[in-house]
């Protein structure tokens, strides 16, 4: 248990949504470039209840 805010950067995958379920997530397509050239990412941001509240605060 976490008792101050968190944010988690990473791309979409079953342990985070698992281990995130209740943390607000956000999502965002982006290109990615590499060796077989341009591909589709989507990269995502976990938000814990607490970062999500002092982030509706300050809007």
């Amino acid at each position: 248990s976490l008792s101050g805010m968190v944010i988690v950067c990473g791309y979409n995958s079953k342990l985070y949504n698992d281990s995130l379920s209740s943390w607000k997530r956000v999502t965002r397509t982006t290109a990615a470039n590499g060796r077989s050239g341009s591909v589709q990412r989507t990269e995502c941001i976990w938000i814990n209840p607490a970062a999500q509240k002092k982030q509706e605060r300050a809007a």
